[in-house]
């Protein structure tokens, strides 16, 4: 089946004449013409393109320039009311239009709105690159807008960067340092991080029974700072819902805690940690879908392990299985519906059916040794710890 998104701009209001013909020997409205729209209409598409159909019904003897992500469109103003564009990755897109009029007549700004696309299946691998390399043990990436953070261990200090995934040859700015202020052996790492609007959220880990701290950074500020709000034994992960942050800690077995999944209210006054569930194996990993927690967890840190999920509107949440008997699975991450896995044992990025839990391979014998895996733009981005890079993964339909 082929899906055509078709979008039509459309006029709020029009102008004072009242046809095309009129219009051409008549001054435009500017008032009026800054008062264009843009609006989408669902069409037809395929599984591994779509393509949006830029139209406007009205005033078809103006001309205008398109643009997507701020990227003007080669010849589109050979058109002057249609231009077609096919897309064949998932992503959020601008799209911005603006009408061409005679010089000195009207000052007008592009008309801009988002799209987002996210049911274009990934089938295969067509290209990889190293995409960052000499970094110092990137880990924990997280996607803002056409920014991607990540943490790096360095010496003291865990660092938090970012980079613009749109440029080919990006440069990393450093967003924080967070001074690691503990013993030798207590090693402390940042262990996820998780965006709630423009406040970013850290996790920090570390050995032994000392308390690792959950962070959070207005990356806004001149000067980001690192406040800690809560602490807990060993936290693995993190997942917002809502003002809710859950927490995966691990706990530990010489301390009377467990494996747990905590909520915390992060705009309340005074932070309190809330039960939700206590599973009888570790939390390694956890990614929200609607109202349902997803979850790895695994018997120990070397093989093994499922994916879980449970309903957090529930007054008891009980665990569902989705899959199991997996060889070492490190990480999940949704795609619109579609669940993807990153198996560290069989090296391997996996699509799992959640109705039957069997899996088929997305990427094989993945390059290197990698930690965590994020979709952003269509494309597949790796991080490596021990080889010290992010590697960059295109896809492409099968």
């Amino acid at each position: 089946m082929r899906k055509t998104l078709l979008i039509t701009t459309l006029l709020s209001t029009l102008f004072s004449c009242s046809n095309d013909e009129e219009l051409s020997n008549s001054t435009p409205d500017c008032s009026e013409l800054d008062k264009i729209k843009i609006v989408i209409n669902n069409k037809t598409t395929t599984t591994c393109e779509t393509t949006y159909e830029f139209n406007s019904d009205s005033f078809s003897n103006l001309q205008y320039e398109w643009y997507i992500d701020n990227k003007r469109i080669d010849n589109s103003i050979a058109d002057t009311a249609t231009l077609s564009h096919t897309f064949t990755k998932n992503g959020t897109y601008e799209i911005c239009l603006k009408p061409i009029v005679e010089e000195g007549t009207c000052t007008l700004e592009k008309k801009c709105t988002t799209l987002n696309i996210e049911n274009l299946t990934i089938g295969a691998v067509k290209s990889i690159q190293d995409y960052l390399v000499g970094l110092e043990g990137p880990m924990n990436p997280v996607l803002k807008g056409n920014e991607l953070y990540f943490s790096e261990s360095i010496r003291s200090f865990n660092r938090i960067s970012k980079i613009d995934i749109t440029e080919a040859s990006p440069t990393i700015k450093e967003v924080v340092l967070i001074p690691k202020s503990a013993t030798l052996f207590e090693v402390p790492l940042i262990s996820a991080l998780v965006f709630k609007d423009n406040i970013l959220y850290a996790s920090e880990s570390r050995n032994g029974n000392s308390l690792g701290n959950i962070y959070k950074i207005d990356v806004t500020a001149d000067s980001p700072k690192a406040e800690s709000i809560a602490k807990f034994l060993k936290p693995t992960d993190l997942a917002f819902k809502g003002n809710n942050l859950y927490v995966a800690d691990l706990g530990n077995s010489t301390n009377s805690d467990q494996s747990t999944i905590y909520k915390i209210d992060v705009t309340s006054s005074e932070i309190k940690k809330e039960v939700v569930i206590e599973p009888t194996l570790a939390p390694i990993n956890i990614v929200f879908k609607g109202d349902d927690l997803f979850m790895i967890l695994r018997p120990n840190a070397f093989s093994g392990g499922q994916i879980s999920k449970i309903n957090v509107t529930e007054n008891s949440p009980q665990l569902t299985d989705i899959a199991t008997g997996i060889n070492l699975p490190r990480e999940i991450n949704f795609i619109g519906n579609d669940l993807y896995l990153l198996d560290y044992g069989s090296k391997e990025i996996l699509k799992v059916d959640q109705v039957s839990g069997n899996m088929s391979t997305i990427l094989a014998n993945t390059p290197d040794n990698f930690q965590d895996f994020i979709f952003a733009n269509g494309d597949l981005y790796l991080t490596s710890y021990t080889s010290r890079k992010i590697q960059k993964v295109t896809l492409k339909c099968n």
